[in-house]
């Protein structure tokens, strides 16, 4: 087991700080975000690698085609944590989705929306407009599902839609709600 791979597997799930100094220690490396992906597949690794690529890419980092399609990837499996799910959303904003890949994600996306967990479903919506804005043809779908959850979503959700610049397709909830 490699020095990265060891310090993944002794975080604690909650210290950032920890996470941050493996950041720190590892991210000049040249197959940092290669690890990183094949690390994020690894049962007792998942949620800490996918925050630590999230952070990378977050920090101006990039990845390539083939990074990015194993992290599309990670969406249509079956985490073993919901965060890894919702960090890999959290990746989308800073990614450039690979040609033909927008089909798929748009079928990941609409499973994603119906997820337990309301940040889950939040950035599953964000992940809707990111495809959206790098694919116009799905503008219809994206501005349907957004207006959807403005009016059947908790505030959680309609807030992170705020923030990805989405303002309610003029549609406001309706009163009582």
């Amino acid at each position: 087991m490699t020095g990265l791979a060891e310090g993944l597997r002794a975080w604690d799930g909650k210290s950032t700080e920890a996470l941050l100094e493996i950041h720190n220690r590892y991210k000049d490396e040249s197959d940092f975000v290669a690890r990183l992906m094949d690390l994020a597949a690894v049962p007792g690794c998942g949620r800490a690698a996918t925050w630590l690529l999230k952070r990378h890419l977050q920090d101006g980092g990039s990845a390539s085609e083939d990074e990015t399609r194993k992290l599309l990837s990670l969406l249509r499996s079956e985490a073993e944590h919901w965060e890894v799910t919702l960090h890999c959303l959290q990746c989308l904003p800073h990614l450039s989705l690979p040609r033909g890949s927008a089909a798929t994600l748009r079928s990941d996306i609409d499973r994603l929306i119906e997820h337990d967990r309301p940040f889950v479903r939040a950035w599953a919506y964000g992940g809707a407009l990111t495809l959206a804005r790098q694919d116009p043809d799905l503008g219809e779908w994206a501005e349907r599902l957004c207006r959807a959850a403005w009016i059947t979503e908790p505030a959680s959700v309609r807030a992170r839609l705020r923030q990805m610049g989405y303002s309610g397709g003029g549609k406001e909830k309706p009163p009582g709600q």
